[in-house]
């Protein structure tokens, strides 16, 4: 009973001091383009197909769920390799990894195209690793910095 005390009071003292990112925030990709930041979250460990990547220790890989939105009558490009987490020394990480959710999970081509008002969510992970405690605050998508807004 006490065990489930302590965990009962660990998970509610984490939720009350984690910052979570605001869900409802709404970015530019582009003119025609807009993204919400579904989740974001830090792992040691990775699993893909195959193998399983651990991150350096004291360094956590950055996933995000991100949220893309073609608000235009024609089919948009969204392009992987030019969005780019920003630490807090300006070094940039690029997306090693990505899957189009729907259907079933894809990994195809970095260029996703995205039908016109239609929306499409890609997973991206980000690496090398981060430093564990250091919070996520900016993007780069091509040569645009944009502020992550938190709750």
């Amino acid at each position: 009973m006490k065990k489930l005390a302590c965990l009962f009071v660990f998970l509610i003292s984490t939720s009350i001091f984690a910052q979570r990112i605001d869900r409802k925030a709404v970015y530019t990709y582009s003119n025609d383009i807009e993204f919400t930041i579904y989740s974001l979250s830090k792992s040691r460990f990775v699993d893909r197909p195959n193998y399983k990547i651990i991150a350096e220790k004291g360094k956590r890989f950055v996933t995000m769920i991100l949220n893309f939105k073609n608000k235009s009558s024609e089919a948009q490009i969204v392009d992987l390799e030019t969005i780019y987490l920003v630490d807090k020394n300006d070094n940039l990480y690029p997306i090693d990894h990505f899957l189009k959710t729907g259907f079933r999970f894809t990994k195809s081509d970095r260029k996703q195209k995205i039908k016109a008002n239609k929306k499409q969510k890609i997973i991206v992970q980000f690496a090398p690793g981060l430093p564990k405690k250091e919070k996520i605050i900016r993007l780069l998508i091509g040569e645009e910095v944009i502020e992550l807004k938190y709750k």
